[in-house]
């Protein structure tokens, strides 16, 4: 469908259901349910009136041709193509990569803590632990970054946390930045409408990650990187440009990667991204236990080949939590990866 030469998306609810647009509440059971159950429709009727989504996406890319586009969340760069994430309630990632927020040397602490706590309870029972600190674009691309946007002459807290974390040699973590940086010459590591890395960001994360499993695990895995002909390309709208209502402005390659099907049938279409699900590789070997935001997802299927079982669970690890699943599932490795804006 299109207006005035604009193309609408087809199935908006679909597109947008990342963006949490509510789903229509069940019946109230209960007093504190039917208290709430009249905002709860509200939000619903308003998500959902007539022609709301072609008459959003229209009013979108009519502004945007006019140069006129409100950016409460995100900010587009210097260079064509190019839009960062700048939520102040997501994490405050243009702050943190100005530099203007920091950890002071009780909050550093108490991360350690919180850490080696995890990891010597893990080692009362046997299972490995692994900290994956995943880097958010601004870090590896800013020269696309608008001019305006630079940092203070101060030490970054991402930096100030793994400068605490090399003081602390007990325990095992991965920044990942740095790799990334030293081939992002190379090929376009992060989509440029998207917050997350590409599959070819993906690739060389996970063999960085899959180098610390090793040294954890001497002789079970064995290592792998992908080139660049073991990747299909399909078009691409990134999750900015989309939130915007302007993916068919931003459409970009995706690098999809060939790998056995036993890993690369993640986030099956039956369920919702942020579900918990298993993959299964092989008989005998490694069982993985995975706590991850998004940027695992591109991750999965090159990790779930080094493993015989791999769990993914999208929330963070606390104690509780990781009881239970070592109750249930017996892992041998636990992975705990957090995008830098959401440590603290």
């Amino acid at each position: 469908t299109s207006i005035f030469g604009i193309v609408l998306p087809k199935n908006p609810n679909e597109a947008l259901d990342k963006y949490r647009i509510s789903q229509l509440p069940k019946k109230p059971e209960n007093i504190s349910q039917w208290l709430k159950f009249p905002k709860e429709i509200n939000t619903y009727y308003a998500n959902h009136f007539g022609f709301r989504f072609p008459l959003l996406a229209l009013y979108r890319h009519l502004k945007f041709v006019l140069g006129d586009v409100p950016l409460k969340t995100a900010l587009f760069g210097d260079e064509p193509g190019w839009i960062f994430y700048k939520s102040q309630t997501d994490g405050d990632i243009i702050g943190d990569y100005r530099n203007i927020n920091s950890f002071s040397p009780k909050q550093l602490q108490s991360i350690v803590s919180r850490l080696l706590v995890k990891q010597k309870y893990l080692a009362q029972q046997g299972v490995k632990f692994l900290y994956v600190i995943a880097p958010s674009k601004h870090y590896i691309y800013p020269e696309y970054l608008p001019d305006y946007i630079k940092p203070l002459e101060k030490e970054n807290k991402i930096e100030q946390l793994v400068s605490e974390l090399k003081k602390h040699p007990e325990i095992n973590f991965v920044y990942l930045a740095p790799f990334l940086r030293q081939v992002k010459n190379q090929q376009l590591l992060y989509y440029k409408g998207d917050t997350h890395w590409n599959s070819f960001g993906a690739n060389i994360a996970q063999y960085e990650i899959a180098k610390k499993v090793k040294q954890l695990f001497p002789n079970k895995i064995k290592l792998f990187i992908l080139n660049k002909e073991d990747f299909v390309t399909e078009d691409y709208q990134g999750d900015l440009a989309q939130y915007m209502g302007l993916g068919d402005f931003f459409i970009e390659k995706q690098f999809i990667p060939q790998l056995d099907d036993c890993s690369s049938n993640y986030l099956p279409k039956k369920k919702k991204y942020n579900q918990t699900f298993s993959t299964r590789c092989r008989e005998k070997g490694l069982k993985l236990l995975v706590y991850r935001d998004s940027f695992f997802s591109s991750l999965q299927p090159f990790i779930s080949t080094y493993f015989a079982e791999a769990k993914f669970i999208w929330k963070s690890l606390n104690l509780s939590e990781l009881k239970n699943q070592l109750k249930q599932y017996h892992p041998d490795l636990v992975i705990e990866e957090k995008i830098d804006r959401y440590i603290k």
